[in-house]
């Protein structure tokens, strides 16, 4: 009989940490079998070679789980630490490292960025933004200096090269959507462009996180890559993480794919391209291609996405304050022309200011962001304490619309 009693008291806890663990996540196993069933059937008709997907609520991860196939030929499997090109996703990184250095003195966010980085004075404006020919330009004086806040949040009057305006146009003569030099001669050039819009007037997705980039180089001293690593990516633990992947990773890095009419691979020297640390590192996440940002694992950028859903702080590591990720993660968009809906954005994150229009599963403020072409995304959700994360290794971007689909599928699993 003591005998029985003792085996019932050193099982009852471990059952009561059973049913608290559960009640923990609040994410139900059998719901996320519909996550299983879209993701599966989607390799199994060959839409997309692989996918590795990680779903974390109360602190806790609920899910980490590989679909598919890093190498369709070879049947590879996809492994959950597989090392992916994040793109776009890179300016979470940038940003933070603006943040790091901002909570140090070294400079105010509405600073004008010509304090630190002088090409960008006497910055003019193409007068008619929807001028498409690069014959006779008109230009006109910016009316306002681009601030550091101005980068941060895509409102510098800068774009990318993938438009239709002369602006675009003159990025892509300038060859920034395969740059292959410094970064010093990247910022010299653009600067010497005209800005597609005065800074501060429009929401314009843009070069504008390499330009940050380029400042941390300045105040630090060291190039980004460098100071990530020593400053981010080490104190927070992140080894798997960098500007490129180091040989003895390379098999842990996919085969990338990009779907038309069927999975074609990416060429060789596409795919070889990540061996090697770039010319010129991207703060913003890549010249075009996502080539030139960071490479990382799920896991790794779990850690980045823990760090903001807990304002700054990841276990034991404070990185910045709370106050710096208030402010990134609010709206600083609001007074634009052109971000009126429910988006917003906040510095270097996509904010949702309106769950209710948004017309699906959401909740208000939460964060977002994605990378292309390979369908990289995740989300922060602050009123579930939830953080989804999905890597594929297939293009194009929004391929099937599958980030919108993960996130749906993925929320309808909360339980409680």
């Amino acid at each position: 009989m003591k005998k029985y009693i003792l085996i019932v008291t050193l099982l009852i806890p471990i059952l009561l940490y059973g049913q608290e663990n559960e009640v923990y996540t609040g994410i139900s196993a059998q719901k996320l079998k519909n996550l299983d069933r879209v993701l599966q059937r989607h390799v199994d008709k060959q839409e997309f070679g692989g996918f590795v997907t990680l779903i974390a609520r109360n602190g806790k991860i609920a899910q980490t789980k590989a679909y598919g196939f890093s190498d369709v030929t070879t049947k590879t499997k996809m492994d959950t630490g597989a090392i992916i090109p994040i793109a776009s996703m890179t300016k979470i990184v940038t940003t933070l490292a603006v943040l790091i250095l901002y909570e140090e003195g070294w400079f105010k966010l509405n600073d004008p960025i010509e304090k630190y980085i002088p090409e960008f004075k006497d910055m003019r404006v193409l007068k008619n933004p929807e001028q498409s020919i690069l014959d006779s330009l008109e230009t006109i004086p910016a009316i306002r200096k681009i601030t550091i806040r101005n980068l941060l949040n895509h409102t510098s009057g800068l774009t990318y090269s993938a438009g239709s305006s002369a602006v675009d146009e003159l990025y892509r003569k300038a060859g920034f959507q395969t740059w292959n030099k410094s970064l010093k001669e990247f910022v010299s050039t653009i600067a010497k462009m005209p800005l597609l819009y005065q800074p501060g007037q429009n929401w314009e997705y843009s070069y504008s996180h390499d330009i940050l980039g380029y400042l941390v180089e300045v105040i630090s001293h060291k190039p980004l890559n460098e100071f990530c690593q020593e400053r981010i990516f080490t104190p927070l633990g992140m080894t798997n993480t960098d500007f490129n992947v180091p040989s003895n990773k390379l098999h842990r890095f996919p085969q990338l794919y990009q779907y038309t009419n069927g999975l074609k691979p990416e060429p060789a020297n596409i795919q070889t391209s990540y061996a090697v640390l770039p010319k010129a590192i991207s703060g913003g996440g890549g010249w075009y291609t996502s080539y030139g940002g960071v490479c990382t694992t799920i896991h790794d950028f779990y850690t980045i996405t823990d760090l903001i859903l807990n304002y700054g702080r990841h276990n034991k590591t404070r990185l910045v304050s709370r106050k710096s990720i208030e402010l990134m993660i609010s709206n600083q968009v609001e007074k634009t022309e052109n971000m009126k809906g429910t988006e917003g954005y906040g510095l270097g994150i996509g904010v949702r200011i309106d769950s209710r229009n948004y017309g699906e599963i959401s909740s208000q403020n939460e964060v977002y962001w994605a990378g292309g072409p390979y369908n990289s995304f995740f989300w922060i959700d602050f009123q579930e304490r939830m953080i989804g994360i999905l890597y594929t290794n297939t293009g194009p971007f929004a391929h099937l619309n599958i980030m919108n689909r993960y996130k749906i599928l993925a929320v309808q699993s909360i339980d409680d």
